[in-house]
């Protein structure tokens, strides 16, 4: 019996010093913390639900992050539009006309949420961290309503709220590839299609109308 304990003691103290040597820690501090920090960011964005009409527009952007989970934001954006086939085909062939729509420029102020951080592993073995935004705010969107494709149409500037989400994906501790998909909304006045609508039209149902503008943009950001 004597030996048979002895054996047991060895083999006890032998775990024991192992799992003393040898620590795996599970949980990890952030790979990646915004606290404190400038956000300088350039994208580029295209108009997604523009049905005759290709826009496109280069965006640049600053946001300031109080704490990791809370920021706020500004950002820009210019660009250009062109019709699409179906859009002048309908007007020379068939004689139909279309009021159309085209951005002209974007700006926004927005608050931004950051509740999901995380990170997943590639098949080399490397981690890629993560996180995912949510951003309210509101702005200014410069829209200019064209009758037919030989218009040179009207401009007008729109008040517009702003609601977006979005994903960072970060390259080492100062860049970061991001995506994100805004709504910008208007009201316009329908017979002139133009901002904003007067307080006695907004009594009647047909003189405004609503236009979301649906923006997705992809570009890389920089933490200073």
């Amino acid at each position: 019996m004597r030996p048979i304990l002895l054996v047991m003691a060895m083999f006890l103290g032998e775990m024991v010093s192992y799992g003393q040597a040898v620590r795996i820690s599970v949980i990890r501090p952030k790979y990646f913390v915004k606290k404190g920090r400038a956000e300088l960011g350039a994208d580029l964005s295209a108009v997604m639900n523009q049905t005759f009409t290709y826009t496109y527009l280069l965006s640049a952007g600053l946001a300031y992050h109080f704490t990791d989970s809370f920021a706020l934001g500004l950002g820009g954006s210019y660009g250009s539009s062109m019709n699409k086939a179906d859009r002048e085909i309908l007007d020379k062939d068939f004689k139909i006309n279309i009021d159309l729509f085209e951005v002209i420029y974007l700006s926004d102020a927005s608050l931004m949420w950051t509740p999901i951080y995380g990170k997943y592993q590639l098949s080399s073995g490397r981690l890629v961290y993560f996180d995912t935004y949510i951003a309210v705010g509101g702005g200014m969107m410069g829209i200019r309503v064209k009758k037919n494709t030989n218009d040179l149409g009207e401009d007008s500037p729109c008040y517009s709220p702003v609601a977006g989400i979005g994903q960072r994906f970060y390259l080492n501790k100062k860049t970061s590839f991001r995506w994100q998909i805004k709504n910008h909304v208007i009201l316009y006045n329908n017979p002139k299609k133009v901002c904003q609508p007067s307080d006695e039209e907004l009594g009647e149902k047909e003189s405004f109308g609503i236009h979301h503008t649906l923006l997705v943009q992809a570009g890389f950001s920089y933490f200073l």
